[in-house]
């Protein structure tokens, strides 16, 4: 088990480094060019990322090197709360990049969606502070979840194979599951009913327009769709894996299965957003070709 401890944690740090190298990229490259409102959602929700993967790294560390920390209740609250804190944000951020997308893009004539598109631009500040108010409100409870409860369960020879589990009391464990969908699920709910309007919107479009399967719009509205269905799918992955890293389990095994699997989705959308953006992609191969 130390062995493949190890070998994952291996994987968990090539994840993270390069996650966390392309993140950069994103943020130096809208810095030094900064024009569109939605510039500033990348740059965050990239800032956002780098945070969490390298986060990601040193909790690695502590549970293969240092298992014997998770004993101490002040040590794991303060984990727990980083981990909420990372994981909304990245949530939050990932809803709002999606909402801007959606009202941008969409056709309908709503008073709210007229709103929204008139002043979208000007609101994205208000967006992405909200983003993190929210973030931190729903992370600070986690300082006092951890208790003293699951300490006598945690042996020497547990301290090989530690989990989350083994050295908390189910109590705890449950209230940080509950604490994590419940920070998570609303938006994750937004992010579906934002695509859902988008996929809704293009319908629509291609309804009036009949043939005409070559319009500039209806190009915009195919390409939206395939990122926002992509981006969902990869978010639900991050969901899921996040879920289990605090669900109460034991299982060595799914807890290091779920951390290097919830490094890839923050990986491949930002490889996706460079290849898929003209000005990141021109300013990559800038680079690899030394210009």
């Amino acid at each position: 088990m130390t062995l493949y401890l190890y070998i994952t944690a291996a994987l968990i740090y090539g994840e993270c480094t390069v996650g966390i190298l392309l993140n950069g990229f994103i943020v130096a490259t809208n810095f030094k060019n900064w024009r569109l409102p939605c510039d500033k959602i990348l740059s965050c929700l990239a800032t956002s990322r780098c945070l969490f993967l390298f986060y990601m790294m040193l909790l690695n560390v502590f549970f293969v090197f240092s298992p014997q920390l998770y004993r101490i209740p002040v040590f794991r609250s303060s984990v727990l709360m980083c981990t909420m804190l990372l994981s909304h944000t990245n949530f939050w951020l990932t809803t709002t990049l999606c909402v801007f997308y959606c009202v941008k893009i969409t056709n309908y004539s709503h008073k709210f969606f007229t709103f929204l598109k008139t002043r979208i631009s000007s609101l994205v500040h208000w967006f992405i502070l909200a983003s993190l108010l929210v973030s931190v409100a729903s992370s600070l409870p986690c300082v006092w979840i951890a208790d003293d409860g699951g300490q006598q369960n945690f042996t020497s020879s547990a301290a090989e194979n530690t989990t989350f589990g083994k050295v908390m009391s189910k109590k705890e464990t449950y209230n940080r599951l509950i604490m994590f969908l419940v920070g998570s699920f609303p938006p994750l709910l937004i992010f579906c009913v934002a695509i859902i309007l988008l996929i809704h919107s293009l319908w629509v479009h291609i309804r009036h327009m009949g043939t005409g399967f070559g319009s500039p719009n209806l190009e915009v509205h195919f390409g939206a769709v395939k990122s926002m269905s992509l981006f969902l799918v990869l978010h639900v992955v991050y969901f899921v894996c996040m879920s289990v890293r605090q669900s109460p389990t034991n299982n060595t095994s799914w807890i290091s299965v779920s951390s290097m699997v919830a490094c890839i989705p923050p990986l491949l959308h930002s490889l996706y957003i460079i290849i898929s953006t003209r000005k990141l992609k021109e300013e990559l191969l800038k680079w690899f070709c030394g210009q």
